[in-house]
């Protein structure tokens, strides 16, 4: 078999395991948490949430936040909350352009939404909750020590790494499911991406 076609199967069940850590994993896990909580632990939250932005700028938590709102788009089946989600360096580690990596990703959303619609209702929709947000210097030094091996992303356009913990929710008329997930929002070249824990992105 050709190299050329390797790659290219390589890629697509790579595509197909992305695609199911972040669309089907919410489905997967057994039943939805509680979504309850009183009034005191709300207000907790609050403080702790608070306390956890110390050292991180309104203007970059408004901009890593407004990519996390295209991501949980993207999750409700929007494709064309796809673009700009994904540096271009991530894109070719699969052997594909950027254009062609985000085409294949779009192919398989209609069949997601058929698989969310049945399990979920067809006004299936995905939302989050914002936990937590640190600014945890050390951990730039490791994202930038990984971008660098795994994509060729040289440190000096990596400026800034957080971390954030979401509770992602997806909910229709038939059911609904709460995960809990980690995402590192990190700046290159002055965007924004979110890096994941398998060392990807969102």
């Amino acid at each position: 078999m050709k190299r050329s076609k390797v790659l290219k199967i390589a890629a697509s069940v790579i595509l197909v395991i992305c695609m199911v850590l972040s669309l089907v994993a919410l489905a997967s896990c057994g039943d939805s948490k509680s979504n309850k909580s009183s009034s005191g632990s709300g207000k907790s939250r609050g403080r702790e949430i608070k306390e956890s932005m110390k050292n991180i700028s309104e203007e970059d938590h408004s901009e890593y936040m407004a990519l996390v709102d295209k991501y949980v788009e993207y999750l409700s089946g929007n494709e064309e909350a796809l673009d700009g989600l994904y540096p271009k360096e991530y894109c070719e580690s699969f052997g594909q352009t950027e254009e062609e990596f985000i085409a294949e990703i779009k192919g398989t959303l209609e069949k997601d939404r058929e698989t969310n619609t049945e399990k979920y209702g067809a006004d299936y929709k995905v939302t989050y909750t914002l936990i937590s947000e640190k600014n945890y210097e050390p951990f730039l030094d490791n994202i930038t020590t990984n971008l660098k091996s795994k994509y060729g992303i040289s440190e000096d356009r990596v400026s800034k790494a957080y971390i954030i913990q979401l509770d992602l929710t997806i909910k229709g008329s038939l059911s609904e499911f709460t995960d809990s997930c980690f995402l590192f929002p990190t700046n290159i070249d002055g965007n924004w991406y979110l890096y994941n824990e398998s060392g990807g992105f969102n």
